[in-house]
């Protein structure tokens, strides 16, 4: 019977951490996560020690919550919400107002 050598588990360095974000965004929210990973330089034998764990996820604070553009929050169905909707209305008022003086 032959004998296998046992072969643990090696591990590279942990990568940098990965920019807050949350569903791929990295602005408009306030918490998300962070990530880092590390290759697998050696996978261990049957009987070898385990792989630790090659990735890693923090809870993180976004530091620019708007995004760039300043996209209006819209309900779901797409349109604006009712208060978009209501400024809108009271910049039409203004404007006939501004009209009427004139």
């Amino acid at each position: 019977m032959e004998c296998t050598p046992q072969v643990h588990c090696e591990v590279g360095e942990w990568s940098e951490w990965s920019p807050c974000s949350k569903s791929g965004r990295t602005c408009g929210f306030k918490r998300g996560q962070e990530t880092r990973t590390r290759q697998v330089l050696q996978y261990p034998s049957p009987f070898g020690k385990p792989c630790p764990d090659i990735s890693e996820i923090k809870e993180c604070l976004v530091k620019r919550r708007k995004c760039p553009g300043g996209r209006r929050k819209t309900e779901r169905n797409g349109r604006r919400s009712r208060n978009n909707r209501k400024d809108k209305e009271s910049q039409e008022v203004r404007r006939e107002r501004k009209r009427d003086r004139e």
